[in-house]
């Protein structure tokens, strides 16, 4: 009887740790299995847990709420300092040290670099793909991990504790060159909110379409941005040998040469902005008064970029019709708008026009704020995009857009002037009194 009461004992024991389907009973909300008999099936399910976890999978396990911000925000610091630090490897940088990594990682939110000469804000955009693709990701990980009431809470949990990361590492670096503590947290702070709020939505809602508003501004700004990269790209096949005679005198070995041309690489949206300014028609500055656009010539003195060596001396005559671009531009844009969206009354369509031309100059405020600034140099203090380009881009697209929003109206009013003048003539044509050669 013993031996059987055991054997009993023994069985409802297994039964206990394998679950009524046999399998063993696991802890997932820590994805480690409890104590108990642990097979290969178990294992391959906890290891799986713990990737989707590691990728912020949507498909992972249910945490709590302060562990899905902590998760997103910690995970989002760790790639984007990982993949700065793969940078600095393909940029042939020998045994990159930690620091080193954690400055360029500050760097990539756009946050200003104190050096010996001064402050250094003319960052490389592309820069900014290394933060905002890991944050875009925990921003999708935290909405679909957190229901709608809690998701106000986590998600700015999450951009608060990622800015915390940013001001710790900014707090920890010591000497020259560094990034200040206030700018780091804040920038790491904006970034962290526009690129989280971007895959919260995408999570939430899907891929959505894009509204005709949107469509009209991304026409009217998309348009000169476009014309610009086409004449850089011109630029720079006419000018490989300027090129690449100023890349043999500033690096001398190849992997010198490998990492200037990853940051000129860095650096490419910027000068794509930089020509749609000069689309503009305001231009862009490198160094003090000195302005290159379609009414004025280039500097003489530029930083030593070899892209920067295919500045023209003087720009030709021909661009001094490049602003008309934008206008064009702007009309295309209203076009675009009223074919998805129509309005037949006049008011409305030039209180359209006046908020396309606004939010175009905006969008080109924001792209000249982001593609320029200071290299820390007196001679270099301001460089990109003069301060008249988003001025200037507003009334061209304004131009442009009102010219839309009135042209159906000068042609239903022309149109009884053009009928009764056609009537006239043929009156005049018929009538036996008038000369055959006077006739219309």
């Amino acid at each position: 009887m013993a031996a059987e009461a055991a054997a009993d004992v023994s069985a409802d024991t297994r039964a206990d740790a394998t679950g009524s389907d046999g399998a063993v009973a696991t802890d997932w909300s820590l994805g480690v299995p409890a104590p108990g008999r642990i097979d290969a099936a178990t294992v391959r399910r906890g290891a799986g847990r713990m990737g989707r976890w590691l990728i912020l999978s949507p498909r992972a396990g249910r945490l709590p709420p302060a562990l899905v911000a902590l998760l997103a925000a910690g995970w989002a610091a760790a790639v984007g300092w990982l993949l700065c630090g793969g940078a600095l490897l393909l940029s042939a940088v020998e045994d990159p040290q930690r620091s080193l990594v954690s400055l360029i990682w500050l760097t990539a939110h756009h946050a200003g670099l104190d050096t010996p000469t001064g402050t250094v804000t003319l960052l490389p955009l592309g820069l900014l793909l290394l933060t905002v693709l890991p944050l875009r990701r925990a921003g999708r990980f935290v909405a679909a991990h957190t229901d709608s009431s809690s998701l106000r809470l986590v998600a700015p949990l999450a951009v608060l504790l990622y800015s915390a990361l940013a001001g710790m590492a900014a707090a920890t670096s010591s000497g020259l060159p560094r990034v200040g503590l206030v700018p780091a947290v804040g920038w790491a702070a904006v970034v962290a909110a526009v690129a989280g709020l971007w895959g919260v939505v995408r999570q939430l809602r899907g891929r959505l379409p894009c509204p005709p508003f949107a469509v009209g501004v991304l026409i009217s700004v998309g348009m000169p941005l476009a014309v610009g990269a086409l004449l850089l790209l011109v630029t720079l096949v006419t000018s490989l040998s300027a090129i690449a005679e100023v890349q043999s005198q500033v690096t001398t070995s190849g992997a010198e040469q490998l990492a200037l041309g990853l940051l000129q690489l860095a650096y490419l949206p910027n000068l794509i902005v930089w020509a749609g300014s000069f689309v503009v028609g305001s231009g862009f500055s490198v160094g003090t008064d000195h302005v290159l656009s379609p009414f004025s010539s280039a500097p003489p003195v530029v930083p030593d970029l070899p892209l920067l060596a295919a500045l023209p001396v003087e720009a030709s005559k021909w661009t001094a019709i490049l602003p008309i671009v934008v206008a064009v531009s702007g009309a295309l844009g209203a076009v675009a708008f009223a074919r998805l969206l129509p309005e037949p009354r006049l008011r409305r369509r030039i209180t359209r026009a006046v908020a396309l031309s606004a939010a175009s100059g905006a969008a080109w405020w924001l792209l000249t704020a982001l593609t320029g600034g200071s290299l820390g140099d007196g001679r270099l203090d301001s460089v990109g995009p003069v301060s008249g380009t988003a001025l200037l881009a507003t009334l061209l697209t304004g131009a442009g857009t009102l010219l839309w929003a009135l042209l159906p109206t000068l042609a239903s009013d022309a149109r009884p002037v053009a009928v009764d003048l056609r009537e006239r003539v043929a009156t005049a044509a018929k009538d036996p009194r008038i000369p055959v050669g006077k006739r219309g």
